[in-house]
């Protein structure tokens, strides 16, 4: 049953709120500005579109009057599905409460970047290498399409080897490489795909690209300055560093990390505004407040060939 202090704490609500629905880059997001992303999606229902136009090719005239071309441009549809997630944060007080209606207090900021390291987490494991969906119309059940064979880069690539790097021999796997990265980058120019190229790498992968170039090589200076943060560029992509606990292994125990490479219009990313935010006494604990929201989002890989799943083993711990 609602008490005063509620009522109290309830005028807080909807600067938590807004808070909470703030654009990423005040918070600590990685990913979004990377991806085809919408925080706004309004639509209803439990899953989402991304549907495309197919290819059209124009016909050469071989007559005077030729008939004219009778035909559909095709579709595709790619379906994203919806998540829940939620969060909470103990409040020491009833003040304490009306701090929240700051986004830089500390417990706002805490749940702010919990927030969007959900996402980040969410964009690579169902966005980018989990199954996507496929639906031929709005009554048909969506059909999984998992992550293709053809858009790994294997930890162990002996087929693209630049001549100044230093490879284990053949069939040893191996960390982030120029080798690797060329491969990559022309997969996703085949793909046709408009758009910047991205690259999620932890910091223990950019130390070990370095280490494989030798001084001499042309691309050791490009690689030292990323490696200290001097650029974010290398090669054609745009290098947003991850801890290593974002990046998922391939196989339990493998060892062996799943570094994404993409086209940003390849992965599109859903967030609905959050409406069911509360902040009121629990009387369960102690009539201690608490902070609490309830949020969606959904990820979904656009186009397959857009995207690239570079296997690099792990360094070995010091």
């Amino acid at each position: 049953m609602p008490t005063n202090e509620d009522s109290v704490l309830s005028q807080y609500v909807p600067g938590f709120r807004a808070n909470l629905n703030l654009a990423p880059q005040q918070t600590d997001s990685k990913l979004i500005r990377a991806v085809d992303a919408d925080l706004s999606h309004s639509e209803p229902g439990t899953m989402f579109n991304a549907d495309d136009i197919g290819t059209s090719d124009p016909e050469d005239v071989q007559t005077r009057v030729p008939d004219t071309p009778d035909k559909f441009l095709g579709f595709t549809r790619r379906v994203g599905m919806f998540a829940t997630f939620q969060d909470s944060a103990w409040l020491d007080n009833v003040d304490k409460a009306a701090t929240l209606e700051d986004p830089t207090n500390p417990t706002m900021a805490a749940l702010m970047a919990g927030r969007w390291r959900k996402a980040d987490d969410y964009i690579i494991n169902q966005g980018m290498f989990g199954s996507a969906y496929t639906r031929a119309d709005e009554n048909a059940a969506p059909t999984p399409v998992a992550f293709p064979n053809a858009q790994i880069v294997p930890a162990n690539l002996q087929s693209v080897v630049h001549q100044d790097e230093e490879i284990p021999a053949a069939s040893a796997d191996y960390g982030l490489s120029v080798g690797k990265l060329l491969r990559a980058r022309t997969i996703l120019r085949n793909s046709e795909v408009e758009g910047e190229l991205y690259i999620a790498v932890s910091p223990d992968q950019l130390e070990d690209l370095l280490a494989r170039i030798p001084v001499t090589s042309t691309y050791y200076a490009g690689a030292s300055a990323l490696v200290e943060g001097k650029v974010t560029r290398f090669l054609g992509f745009e290098f947003i560093e991850l801890p290593e606990k974002r990046l998922p292994y391939s196989a339990a125990g493998s060892g062996i990390r799943r570094i994404p490479a993409w086209v940003k219009q390849a992965v599109v990313y859903k967030g609905r505004e959050i409406t069911n935010a509360s902040i009121r006494i629990r009387h369960d604990k102690s009539d201690t407040p608490q902070a609490f929201y309830k949020a969606q989002h959904g990820a979904s890989r656009r186009y397959d060939a857009a995207v690239v799943d570079i296997r690099c083993k792990e360094p070995a711990a010091s």
